[in-house]
C-alpha cells in the first residue's frame, strides 16, 4: 500500500486523550473514586453513630442495675475492679463528697457533678479523665435514693476500643481504595478494549480503502449489537459506493463508445473528402456532417443533464405548469417529420406541478422514444385524475418483454430485441425521463398492453385551491 493511503491510519488512529479508551477508563475511575469516597465517610459516620448509641446504652443499663441494688448495698471506698476493661463506678454521697469510686480512679474528686432532679441521666464525654490512663471516657451519672439518703451513681467507659475500631475502619478502607481503583480502571480498560475492538478493525479497513478495490468489506461481529450493526450499515455504505463507482466508469465508457461512433464517422467523411476533393458532393457531405453533428451536440446535452442532475439533485421550480401546451407544442416536430401518424384525441386540459422546461424536456423524449419505435402511429394522452394527472404516450411498435420494462430506465440500455433495429438513440432518453419524473416526486412505468410500448407518468397535479402566482406583466 502506498505510503498516501497508510497516513491517514497513522494519523487518524486516536491516542492519549483522546482515545475513548482513555476518556472512558479515567471517567468510571473518577466515578467509582467519588461513590467509595463518599461512601466511605458515610460509613465510618454511621459506625461512629452505631458504637456511640451501642455505648450509652451499656451506661444506662450498668445504671439501671445499680439502682436496683443501691438500697441494700453497702459500698466499701474502693470498688474492686468489674472486669470490663475501661469500665468505671463512683458513688457520690448527697453532699456531692465521693463515698465509693474504682480503684482505677486516680484522684478522689466527682468525675461529674451530680444531676439536678432525681432519675435523669447525664451523658457526656471527658477528654482527659483523672483515670489511670488518662485517656477519654463517656460518662453517665443519674441521682437515686440509697439507704443512707440520696446517692449519685457514676459510670464510664473507655472510647478508645470505639476509636481504635473506627481508626481500623479507616485504614482499612484507606488501603482498599487503591486497590478497588485499580481493579476498576482495568477492568474498564479492559472491557472497553474489547467493546472498541471491531470499531479499530471497522477504521483499520476503511482507511484502506481506495477507489481501486471498493469490493472490500469490514469485518462483522457476530450478534446483534450495536457494533455488529454499525458494521453491517458500513458494509451497505461501501456496497452503494462500489456500484455508484461501477455505474459511472460505465457510465463514462458508454459515453466515450457514443461520443466515438458520430465523431469517428465524422472523421472518416472528412477524409474521404478531402482525398477525393473532385467526387465530392460538398452539400450532401454537409447535410451528412450536420445530422452527425447534431447528434453529437443531443448527446453531449443529456449527458450534461444526467451529470447535473446527479451533481446537484435540486428540486424543480414549483409553479403551475398548463401539461397540455407542452405537449402540443412537442407534437409539430413529429408532424412534421410525417413518419407516424399521431393521435391526441385523448388530450385534455391539465395543471400540473413542476418545471416547464424540465416537463418539456420529458414529453419530447417519451415522444422521440415512440417515433423511433413505433410502426405507424403514435397516441398521446392526457387527463386528471383526482390529485394527479396522467400522460399516457404509446406506440404500435415491437413493445418491451415484462422482464425489461425497469432495465430501459437504466442509462445507455439498449435491448437486444426487435426495437434494436431502429438506431439512433444512444439509451438515455428514458433514463432522463426517470430522473426528471424522480426529482417532480412523480412515477413512470410501462404498462401492460395488446401491442406496442405504453409509458405512463403520473404527475402531481396542481391543487385547485392554490393561488396563482403573480406574474410580470
Amino acid at each position: 500500500m502506498s505510503a498516501t493511503a497508510s497516513e491517514p491510519t497513522v494519523r487518524d488512529r486516536p491516542t492519549g486523550r483522546g482515545s475513548i479508551r482513555v476518556r472512558t477508563t479515567l471517567a468510571a475511575t473518577a466515578v467509582v473514586a467519588a461513590a467509595l469516597a463518599i461512601g466511605g465517610f458515610g460509613a465510618l459516620h454511621l459506625m461512629d453513630r452505631q458504637l456511640a448509641k451501642r455505648l450509652d446504652i451499656a451506661l444506662r443499663t450498668r445504671l439501671d442495675e445499680l439502682q436496683a441494688t443501691t438500697p441494700d448495698l453497702v459500698l466499701p471506698p474502693l470498688l474492686p475492679d468489674t472486669g470490663d476493661e475501661g469500665s468505671i463506678i463512683q458513688v457520690l454521697g448527697a453532699d456531692g463528697n465521693v463515698i465509693s469510686q474504682s480503684a482505677t480512679i486516680t484522684v478522689r474528686a466527682p468525675l461529674d457533678p451530680p444531676p439536678s432532679t432525681g432519675g435523669i441521666t447525664v451523658l457526656h464525654t471527658i477528654e482527659l479523665a483523672p483515670i489511670g490512663d488518662g485517656g477519654p471516657y463517656r460518662i453517665a451519672s443519674r441521682r437515686m435514693h440509697g439507704s443512707d439518703g440520696d446517692l449519685t451513681a457514676v459510670v464510664g467507659a473507655a472510647l478508645d476500643p470505639n476509636r481504635e475500631t473506627q481508626a481500623m475502619m479507616r485504614w482499612v478502607l484507606i488501603a482498599s481504595f487503591p486497590a478497588l481503583l485499580t481493579a476498576v480502571a482495568a477492568t474498564t480498560w479492559r472491557s472497553t478494549s474489547r467493546v472498541l475492538a471491531p470499531v479499530e478493525a471497522i477504521r483499520s479497513t476503511v482507511a484502506a480503502i481506495s477507489a481501486v478495490d471498493l469490493d472490500q468489506r469490514v469485518p462483522e461481529p457476530t450478534g446483534r449489537n450495536e457494533m455488529a450493526s454499525l458494521a453491517r450499515t458500513m458494509n451497505d455504505m461501501l456496497e452503494r459506493l462500489e456500484d455508484t463507482h461501477r455505474r459511472q466508469r460505465a457510465f463514462v465508457a458508454d459515453a466515450s463508445h457514443e461520443l466515438r461512433t458520430p465523431l469517428a464517422s465524422l472523421q472518416a467523411q472528412l477524409d474521404v473528402a478531402l482525398n477525393h476533393p473532385e467526387s465530392t458532393d460538398w452539400t450532401t457531405l454537409a447535410r451528412h456532417l450536420q445530422h452527425d453533428t447534431r447528434r453529437i451536440q443531443h448527446l453531449a446535452d443529456n449527458l450534461l443533464f444526467l451529470a447535473a442532475t446527479d451533481e446537484h439533485p435540486a428540486p424543480p421550480l414549483v409553479e403551475p405548469v398548463d401539461l397540455d401546451e407542452i405537449v402540443l407544442h412537442a407534437i409539430e416536430p413529429l408532424r412534421s417529420r410525417g413518419r407516424v401518424l399521431v393521435d391526441i384525441t385523448n388530450v385534455s386540459a391539465a395543471r400540473v406541478t413542476g418545471d416547464a422546461s424540465q416537463l418539456g424536456r420529458l414529453i419530447n423524449n417519451l415522444l422521440d422514444n415512440a417515433e423511433r419505435h413505433a410502426n405507424q402511429k403514435v397516441c398521446i394522452e392526457l387527463r386528471e385524475c383526482g390529485n394527479h394527472t396522467e400522460l399516457v404516450v404509446a406506440d404500435d411498435g415491437p413493445g418491451i418483454p415484462r422482464e425489461h420494462r425497469q432495465l430501459v430506465f437504466e442509462r445507455f440500455t439498449r435491448l437486444d430485441q426487435p426495437r434494436r433495429r431502429h438506431v439512433g438513440g444512444a439509451g438515455l432518453g428514458l433514463a432522463i425521463v426517470k430522473a426528471i419524473a424522480d426529482t417532480h416526486h412523480a412515477t413512470v412505468a410501462i404498462a401492460d398492453t395488446h401491442d406496442g410500448t405504453r409509458i405512463v407518468v403520473t404527475l402531481p397535479a396542481w391543487p385547485s385551491t392554490h393561488e396563482e402566482p403573480d406574474r410580470e406583466p
